[in-house]
This record gives structure tokens, C-alpha cells and sequence, in this order.
């Protein structure tokens, strides 16, 4: 029994009934879905030969329907946010949200805008992220780090660790500013 595969329309619904995507990452699904759904022609050559000639008019018939499904792509994605049903600011809103209660802000900001977001939609959730910033800080160094640091050592290892997180060096110093390190004994 032949598979019946969804059209371009209903599997974008179906991928946006589930969570937010951006209009690069659902573009790019499409893109998949479309290249599984399309005819394959190379099926029907068998164990025929292929002349170059005609495998150069196999390549143009593909990069045809390709560009074809491409456009196709394009315009139901921009019905969708006419509608209102893709949206890049609820996305940087739900992703910004998703990954502040692991990064920083510097780090949350990096990957929406590797996910094509615009500048101005990313500025606009940056205040939330820095009102976050501090409680988000203190409770990654709680999960990563039980005891408070006994060493200079321990200090840096905790900096190193929050910028890596994508955490201003001004939101380390506050988390860290409670956490004192004992004076040892034998030091004279």
C-alpha cells in the first residue's frame, strides 16, 4: 500500500499545532517534507542506462521543481503570517523564555539571531532576559556547584563557567558577591 504523504499546508499546521517555529526553521522542514513527497524519477530508470544527456535533464527537471517548491514554500508561509499563524515575535517570546532558565542573556540573544530572528524582535525580549539574570545565575551555580567556593581557584572556575552561559561579567559579580572565600589558617 502506497503511503500517503500530507500536503505542504497541512503538514506546516500540523508542525505549528505542536510549538512555535520560525519562519527559517519551518521553511526548512518544508523543504524536507517537499523532497519526500516529490516524484522520484530515479526509481522509474531502473536498471535502465542514463545517458549523460539525459541525466542533465533529470538535474534541470529537479532544480526546476525544487525552485518550483520553493516558491510554493514561501507563499504559504507568508499566508501564514498574514493570518497570524506564524509569528516571529511569539517565537523569540517562547524561545527567549525556553533557554533563559539555562543561558544568559548574551548566549539566548546569539542563538535567536543564528535562527534568523531580526535585531529589533531579539531587543525586545533582552529586558526580560536581564530582569531574569540573576536568579537564573544563582540557581545554574546551585545545580552545578553545591558548596560555595573554598579557593580563588573555585572563584574563577564559577566566572568562567557563567560566561560561558552567556551571563554579563556585572550579573556574576552580584551572584557571586554572598559567596565569600574562608581565609585558610596556615597562612601567616
Amino acid at each position: 500500500m502506497v503511503r500517503q504523504h500530507p500536503s505542504l499546508r497541512a503538514k506546516a499546521l500540523a508542525l505549528l499545532a505542536t510549538r512555535e517555529y520560525s519562519r527559517q526553521e519551518l521553511a526548512r522542514k518544508l523543504s524536507e517534507h517537499a523532497r519526500k513527497i516529490a516524484p522520484d524519477s530515479d526509481a522509474d530508470s531502473g536498471a535502465q542506462r542514463v545517458t549523460s544527456a539525459a541525466r542533465a535533464e533529470q538535474v534541470n527537471q529537479s532544480t526546476q521543481a525544487t525552485q518550483a517548491t520553493q516558491a510554493d514554500i514561501d507563499l504559504l508561509l507568508d499566508e501564514f503570517v498574514e493570518r497570524g499563524w506564524l509569528s516571529e515575535a511569539r517565537y523569540v517570546e517562547q524561545a527567549a523564555r525556553r533557554l533563559s532558565r539555562r543561558y544568559g542573556p548574551r548566549r539566548v540573544a546569539q542563538d535567536l539571531a543564528a535562527k534568523g530572528m531580526s535585531r529589533e524582535s531579539v531587543a525586545a525580549s533582552l529586558p526580560y532576559l536581564h530582569s531574569e539574570a540573576v536568579g537564573t545565575a544563582r540557581a545554574l551555580l546551585e545545580r552545578k556547584f553545591r558548596e560555595s567556593p573554598q579557593t580563588f581557584a573555585d572563584r574563577a572556575r564559577r566566572v568562567r563557567f557563567l560566561l560561558g552561559r552567556g551571563f554579563d561579567y556585572d550579573v556574576i559579580r552580584n551572584v557571586l558577591k554572598g559567596q565569600h572565600i574562608p581565609e585558610s589558617d596556615d597562612e601567616s
